[in-house]
């Protein structure tokens, strides 16, 4: 074990919070592919894919 036992748990609380406010990449990845999709379809005249 590295130091003691209250700085292990105060770097576990900060390595958490850090987590949680850290930008979710997948979710913005996700949103890009979706509206380039999107607009791709809208682009080509065929707003609604199975229409």
């Amino acid at each position: 074990m590295l130091g003691f036992e209250s700085d292990n748990q105060a770097m576990a609380h900060a390595i958490a919070y850090t987590r949680n406010l850290a930008p979710d990449v997948h979710e913005y990845a996700r949103v890009a592919v979706v509206s380039f999709c999107a607009l791709a379809l809208i682009a080509a005249g065929q707003a609604l894919p199975f229409a």
